[in-house]
């Protein structure tokens, strides 16, 4: 058993252990960036905003394990079998309020901001509302501390684990298999159909012992899997290409743009040449009614010059 005297002052030592499952999303979430994961994503949520939500969640994250430092004794002992236990409490409490947040109207509402990342981005694992944050954060917190009684420690280890997993849940799967169109369960969750495949970060154990997965779902509603996943696939697609802010997209827009003028200016001007034609027509019509009425014989006026009359 490892620990620390409580009464010591605060170090960085126990500050990189209260902040580690932040550390470690940065640490790999850039390292996948870096290696081309994200590569031509297009999606509608920026990165930025991706940087800002996780600094709010790092920010939650840090203000609730700092008071258990003060307030509890020997909460930095280590406990292998107990880093066990909060593994098994994340996935099964991830689980049932993941499927709460798409059956519940109210948690559906405060969940709906994280599916706005269509496609996946590593840099969007913890895209969420703070709502969203707090609930989930709480949940976990009354599971593991109050009910299993995991140190801050054994806590941070396990959410590190579970952080590190839920970024590869947000990593496209293409990446790494290579294949286009290829898609992870969490994905098809993202992408495809939200009403399944709720596990996450670990195992799918879940979603087959309470009958959420994707394929399960789908033979429950008389639908063919594959045929319905490259269907809304394709949908999902066109949808995503048609973002504003999709390069190939901005420049379609753009040269459309320019077009749009020129086929304008073209507009006008024809416009403005056929008024004069018009008025010029008006105006040739009144000199020849004119000249028929000063004329006795309207054949004359009718005649061209020089041509004898009849």
């Amino acid at each position: 058993m490892v620990s620390f005297d409580v009464h010591t002052p605060l170090t960085w030592v126990h500050v990189f252990v209260i902040s580690l499952p932040s550390i470690i999303y940065w640490v790999s979430a850039i390292t996948l960036n870096a290696m081309g994961a994200n590569e031509g994503y297009n999606g509608k949520v920026s990165v930025r905003k991706m940087l800002i939500t996780q600094i709010v969640v790092d920010a939650l994250q840090m203000s609730a394990s700092l008071p258990r430092y003060f307030l509890e004794g020997e909460c930095f002992r280590m406990r292998w079998w107990k880093v066990v236990v909060g593994l098994i409490v994340i996935d099964w409490v991830e689980y049932w309020c993941h499927r709460a947040m798409h059956c519940v109207p109210l948690l559906r509402t405060i969940h709906k901001k994280h599916h706005n990342l269509i496609p996946v981005h590593t840099f969007g694992a913890y895209y969420n509302s703070a709502f969203e944050a707090l609930f989930l954060g709480g949940c976990l917190g009354v599971f593991s501390i109050v009910v299993c009684g995991l140190s801050v420690l054994e806590l941070s280890i396990a959410a590190s684990i579970g952080t590190f997993f839920t970024v590869l849940d947000h990593t496209p799967a293409a990446f790494f298999s290579g294949e286009e169109g290829d898609l992870s369960d969490h994905e098809i969750h993202h992408n495809v159909c939200s009403n399944c495949n709720f596990s996450q970060p670990f195992w799918p154990f879940l979603d087959w012992l309470f009958g959420t997965r994707f394929e399960d779902v789908m033979r429950k509603e008389g639908k063919d899997p594959e045929k319905y996943r490259k269907r809304k696939a394709k949908r999902v697609k066109r949808a995503i290409h048609s973002q504003p802010n999709s390069p190939a997209v901005a420049r379609l827009v753009n040269t459309t743009s320019h077009l749009d003028d020129s086929v304008n200016e073209i507009d006008t001007n024809l416009k403005r040449e056929l008024k004069k034609f018009a008025d010029d027509l008006r105006e040739d019509e009144g000199l020849r009614n004119r000249e028929l009425a000063r004329s006795p014989n309207p054949q004359d006026v009718s005649s061209s010059p020089g041509t004898p009359p009849e």
